[in-house]
């Protein structure tokens, strides 16, 4: 305890209570007021951690949503014009994760690292001002 200070005694919360029988009176300990609990949203993860929390997802919407007969579901902004491949494990889950789609005529790039890595370099050389006139090509067209 930091000097100057005065210790108080706390009593413990008590109440005057009748006992059974007439007349007697018996000192009790009071019941606690438990703090009112916010009621939960329908549609809320029955184990956030699980779903939210080890993983990284968060709840996009509070509500339970339905599929309508031919198995679509409204996301909104999110999955605004994207294209998602969709995943489902042996839970039920299903996850959408983002793709784009890119022609094979550009695939071979991504699938070669010194030619990606030299468009890289040509990019960043770009970017800060580094180019250099090599006059015109219309003969070699």
């Amino acid at each position: 305890m930091a000097p100057n200070t005065v210790a108080k005694k706390v009593k413990p919360l008590t109440s005057t209570a009748k006992t059974s029988g007439p007349g007697r009176s018996a000192k009790r300990p009071a019941e606690r007021v438990q703090p009112k609990r916010r009621p939960r949203k329908v549609g809320l993860p029955v184990m956030p951690d699980l779903i939210g929390g080890a993983i990284g997802f968060r709840v996009l919407k509070h509500e339970v949503i339905k599929a309508d007969d031919r198995g679509r579901l409204t996301i909104g902004d999110p999955a605004s014009a994207k294209q998602f491949r969709i995943l489902i494990n042996d839970s039920g889950q299903i996850l959408l994760d983002p793709v784009v789609v890119m022609s094979e005529r550009e695939l071979w790039l991504y699938k070669n690292p010194t030619a990606l890595a030299s468009v890289m370099q040509g990019l960043r050389e770009a970017a800060d001002g580094e180019v250099h006139d090599l006059g015109s090509f219309a003969d070699l067209a």
